[in-house]
């Protein structure tokens, strides 16, 4: 198999049965749906894939000659090691303020895990100690929502103006308010993620009560203005009952944002692919944007034929692999 092939039988399976003494330091999640759960990051070649520990799985690794060995069956699927975790993540510390949350996603356990607020002290203590390993290259920053939103936003505003010393790229995922977006690009975020969770409306009114998806979509596509294209991020969830026209409509919606731009906003450009590098753009829309706006394909229109690839087909399609 290929590497991409293999990758992709990974991520697909998701679960090791592995030794846990053969894991190292690593740390637990405290945010998302995986919260609570152990995993780690299994790297070979250029090649990194976060695997959860499952003793029911179907892969199984041991470790050989200081390699970690992945089977599959009889046969082995992989050859590599584990990877050191700075916070949660190779190179990154990852840092969930609120392990709480007063919203109850029908697929996260953070609410139910009741877990603590970090202060501000206890933040920038873990920060200095994982740079002072010497090999951490950017910050995140998330968080529950333990009481109000405004509240989450205003913590992760101090976190990020405690954190700037280090000169390091800090991004932020947070359930949005009415200045987010303003506020955590001035206090020093270059990065801004706000999870749609899914695309499909009526199944998140009842898998996310209480929280606004057409105001998640809104803040997205404002943020896009203040922080530029290719700095704004979202995740959703595949396999909550939506349909594959639904998931291929969302993603056409997040990505023709742009299409939507207006007087004032500002937009970064730059080229994006497998390892592109290019020149890149900040531009300030004027009053004219609705004059060429019609001059070229909208997302849309560049959708409505596709051609499919798996990541095998497109890392063939892009020399990485050679047959």
């Amino acid at each position: 198999m290929s590497d991409a092939e293999i990758k992709a039988e990974l991520i697909a399976v998701g679960t090791v049965n592995i030794d846990r003494s053969l894991l190292g330091d690593i740390t637990i999640p405290t945010a998302g749906p995986g919260a609570g759960k152990t995993a780690f990051f299994f790297r070979w070649n250029a090649h990194r894939v976060r695997l959860a520990v499952d003793e029911g799985a179907k892969l199984k690794a041991v470790a050989d000659n200081g390699d970690v060995v992945i089977f599959k069956g009889p046969k082995v699927l992989v050859r590599g090691h584990i990877e050191e975790e700075l916070i949660h993540c190779p190179e990154q510390a990852y840092i969930t303020i609120s392990e709480q949350c007063i919203f109850d996603c029908k697929y996260c356990p953070v609410p139910k895990l009741s877990g603590k607020i970090k202060s501000l002290d206890e933040i920038v203590r873990m920060v200095e100690e994982a740079y002072s390993k010497g090999n951490l290259k950017a910050i995140s920053i998330t968080s529950g929502v333990a009481g109000s939103a405004e509240e989450e936003v205003e913590r992760a505003v101090e976190a990020v103006k405690a954190l700037r010393k280090y000169s390091l790229p800090i991004g932020v995922s947070v359930y949005p308010t009415a200045d987010s977006n303003l506020k955590l690009k001035e206090a020093g975020v270059v990065e801004i993620k706000y999870n749609v969770e899914t695309m499909d409306r009526e199944i998140f009114k009842r898998v996310c009560p209480g929280m606004d998806h057409d105001f998640i979509i809104v803040k997205l596509k404002e943020a896009v203005g203040l922080f530029g294209r290719n700095f704004v991020f979202s995740n959703f969830i595949i396999g909550l009952g939506e349909s594959d026209e639904t998931v291929e409509a969302g993603l056409e919606e997040l990505a023709s944002i742009l299409d939507q731009a207006k007087e004032g906003d500002r937009i970064f450009m730059t080229a994006f692919g497998s390892g592109a590098g290019s020149d890149a753009f900040s531009i300030t829309v004027t009053d004219k944007i609705e004059d060429i706006q019609s001059g070229a394909p909208k997302v849309q229109e560049l959708l409505a034929d596709p051609i499919y690839l798996n990541y095998a087909s497109y890392a063939k399609h892009k020399g990485k692999i050679r047959v």
